[in-house]
């Protein structure tokens, strides 16, 4: 690989994990920085259980080991960043306690306005974005899936410098990129979608049946037309 990138993922979350692994699996240096308090502090490999939509549309499912490396630097090309947006501020606290400098990816769902981004990201660079895969760890294991495409902020609407490194990053690691107008305004519209959806799904679904219930929600006019107006309110509130 010409450009080998030093990426450091914050935490051991499901989708911050998970984009760690494609990292590393494209070449690149991946570390995570966990807290010595935190319960995984102590893990040092997950396995991996991947449904990888990046090559085929079906997506293909395959097995491997992920070895974790620790934060050891003080400087890094990127920081992913995929935390609840309530704790953005805490680990902009500790990057600045740690020392520890470089641009940061915030792949977060933020409900509030450009604004209150910049005034909690001050002194920083940082680049909008929102992940497309999700799944869980489970004893041990990272179940996971992931697509083919990443939702970035555009070049023109971003203010770091190495932005065209940041496009060698996925590029290498098999992702496009898409990018909406506004980023900001794109995560308010999909979290509100993703609320309507969910509270639709948990009034008429299975929790013991969950691919079933999925399928009958897709399958019924009138039950997404409800996601539809649960989305319109949340939209109106956001």
């Amino acid at each position: 690989m010409e450009n080998k990138l030093n990426i450091l993922v914050i935490g051991l979350g499901v989708i911050g994990t998970t984009y760690g692994y494609i990292f590393s699996k494209a070449g690149h240096n991946v570390e995570h920085y966990v807290r010595k308090t935190s319960k995984n502090y102590n893990v040092d490999k997950l396995n991996v259980e991947i449904l990888d939509g990046r090559f085929e549309s079906k997506g293909k499912q395959s097995q491997d080991t992920y070895v974790i490396n620790k934060a050891s630097k003080e400087v890094y090309d990127f920081i992913f960043v995929a935390i609840p947006s309530g704790n953005i501020e805490s680990v902009t606290e500790v990057l600045d306690k740690e020392e520890i400098k470089g641009t940061i990816i915030l792949a977060c769902g933020i409900w509030e306005n450009h604004d209150y981004v910049k005034n909690l990201m001050v002194k920083k660079d940082y680049i909008l974005g929102y992940p497309v895969a999700g799944g869980n760890i489970d004893n041990g294991t990272l179940n996971c899936c992931v697509f083919d495409h990443f939702m970035l902020e555009s070049k023109e609407k971003s203010h770091i410098s190495n932005y065209d490194e940041l496009l060698g990053l996925f590029s290498s690691s098999n992702i496009k990129l898409e990018h909406p107008y506004d980023m900001l305004e794109w995560i308010w519209l999909h979290m509100a979608i993703n609320a309507g959806v969910v509270s639709v799904a948990g009034k008429y679904g299975d929790i013991n049946n969950v691919s079933e219930s999925a399928e009958k929600l897709m399958n019924s006019t009138k039950k997404v037309i409800g996601s539809g107006k649960i989305y319109q309110r949340n939209f109106k509130n956001c």
